[in-house]
């Protein structure tokens, strides 16, 4: 019975972490905020799990048992386990690889409006290098901790 209630919660918590990633990557996402049963599934409060997601995903991308690549992860998933097993999988690479490689800069435009377009550009660069350093095998991160 336990199992069936977390994988009911699972089945809601994953895809509105991806929602809530998603509207932090894209600008326009104002007027969507505006809907409040729209506002229910991008609310920021979402992106909790993305803490745990990040660690996990990192670690296993370093010891590469998890593919960056949300496409290969989910054929992983799928050979190994089940169709559901792998929707997991794909939501949850793509969530991580998307904060790795893009979304951290975005929100933090989202949050300082006036910065002006080389510091855009910058932290555009600083995030695609962090995405890139931590999803590859053996990385210098995970060699540390």
């Amino acid at each position: 019975m336990i199992e069936h209630i977390l994988m009911a919660f699972m089945w809601v918590l994953i895809p509105a972490t991806l929602i809530a990633t998603l509207v932090q990557s894209v600008p326009w996402t104002d007027r969507m905020k505006k809907n409040l049963l729209m506002f229910c599934f991008i609310h920021p409060g979402w992106l909790f799990p993305v803490i745990f997601l990040s660690a996990i995903h990192i670690g296993g991308y370093a010891r590469t048992e998890i593919s960056p690549i949300p496409w290969r992860s989910f054929s992983h998933e799928l050979m190994l386990h089940d169709f559901g097993s792998a929707c997991f999988s794909f939501a949850t690479v793509s969530t991580v690889s998307l904060w790795c490689f893009w979304t951290g800069a975005n929100a933090w435009f989202l949050h300082h409006p006036q910065m002006d377009k080389t510091k855009r550009v910058m932290a555009h660069v600083i995030n695609l290098l962090f995405g890139l350093i931590v999803t590859q095998p053996d990385n210098p991160i995970y060699r540390i901790l």
